[in-house]
């Protein structure tokens, strides 16, 4: 491993321990200048492994352990709001009830979904989702409620599963961070996968929303396999070749650029 790798390394290393760490610490840690350690920031961000923001860098979902909600909101933050756009337009209808997954793309679909003109049933363990939904009269909310994970923003203990068992919905909206041929759709929490499992169990149809960084990356915990998915809503920066091989295995893709 050469040098630059192992610097590479312990950046990760240190982000699986820490939310955010600043351009200087890295100098006073790894003992290099400030070039060397923006350029090492700058390739692994192209790599999707960390974000760069104002003064540091914080982990990204490829990170093996959970990022806190308020660091995943500053990523591709464009992109999940494409995907909202997409579902939207294409995919809900009056009088559907719904499953929104905790995580920050369904965060952008709840703000959008609050403002259409027809009415929904919403079910979501997230309570940032939960709140957005809360303020408009013309839905019906339906809260998986338990004990709250302040990181993720969501409830996901027993008491979540079970009262999720009561419930059916058309569609559940699957938020993963990773998507790989071999493992399927995961996540790095052993509570996150349980309830999202108990989700699909509950719903007629398994829409997945992620953007382009969550393929071809994996989590410690599976949720399901690519075959009990419909489909995986992306954004339109998913290499060509990662979508036909991810398509060849049986997938099916639909691109928010479709959206008019």
């Amino acid at each position: 491993m050469s040098k630059k790798e192992q610097r590479h390394q312990q950046i990760c290393n240190l982000l699986i321990e820490k939310d955010h760490i600043s351009v200087p610490e890295l100098c006073s840690i790894l003992g290099c200048s400030e070039a060397t350690i923006r350029n090492d920031l700058n390739e692994l961000e192209k790599n999707s492994m960390v974000k760069r923001i104002y003064g540091g860098v914080i982990p990204t979902g490829n990170t093996p352990h959970k990022v806190p909600l308020p660091n995943r909101q500053f990523l591709y933050s464009r992109e999940k709001d494409a995907i909202a756009h997409y579902v939207a337009g294409h995919i809900l209808q009056p009088d559907q009830t719904i499953i929104l997954d905790a995580g920050t793309t369904t965060i952008s679909l709840a703000a959008i979904v609050s403002e259409l003109p027809f009415p929904l049933t919403i079910v979501t363990n997230s309570l940032p989702c939960a709140y957005i939904i809360a303020q408009k009269p013309q839905h019906r909310l339906h809260v998986a409620g338990g004990a709250y994970d302040r990181e993720v923003g969501s409830f996901h203990d027993q008491q979540s599963i079970d009262f999720l068992s009561y419930l059916h919905a058309d569609i559940f909206f699957l938020c993963p961070t990773g998507i790989s041929i071999g493992a399927g759709f995961a996540v790095p929490d052993h509570g996150g996968a349980e309830i999202k499992r108990a989700m699909i169990r509950q719903a007629s149809r398994v829409i997945a929303l992620a953007d382009h960084s969550k393929f071809d990356k994996t989590g410690l915990h599976i949720i399901c396999g690519l075959n009990e998915v419909e489909s995986v809503i992306t954004d339109p920066m998913l290499p060509r070749d990662t979508m036909a091989k991810f398509q060849n295995a049986g997938l099916d893709i639909l691109c928010a650029s479709d959206a008019p």
